[in-house]
């Protein structure tokens, strides 16, 4: 499964500390983890990614490894050709 991880590092902490992490912390990926992109904000200090996980724990470790340098939200996604299939599945009738 796809999710959209948004990042924010934390106030006082500099990108050189969080870059640094950030080696450490990939060097221990869960073999079932797969960052498909990322993306970050400039002059401001978060960004976004996709990860695409064959369990959410393994996304809960990694974002454990990052301790109280940044925090993290993390919201379940699918692409438009999944969401479009999901919702043909949904009768026309059905409240959204």
């Amino acid at each position: 499964m796809k999710f959209i991880v948004h990042w924010v590092r934390n106030p006082g902490v500099t990108p050189f500390e969080t870059g640094q992490r950030r080696k450490e912390v990939e060097a221990l990926r869960p073999a079932g983890l797969k960052v498909l992109d990322a993306w970050y904000a400039v002059g401001e200090p978060e960004g976004v990614g996709i990860v695409e996980a064959d369990d959410a724990r393994d996304i809960a470790v990694q974002i454990a490894r990052y301790g109280n340098l940044v925090r993290f939200t993390v919201t379940p996604a699918l692409s438009r050709d999944e969401w479009e299939a999901t919702l043909a599945t949904v009768p026309d009738d059905a409240p959204l």
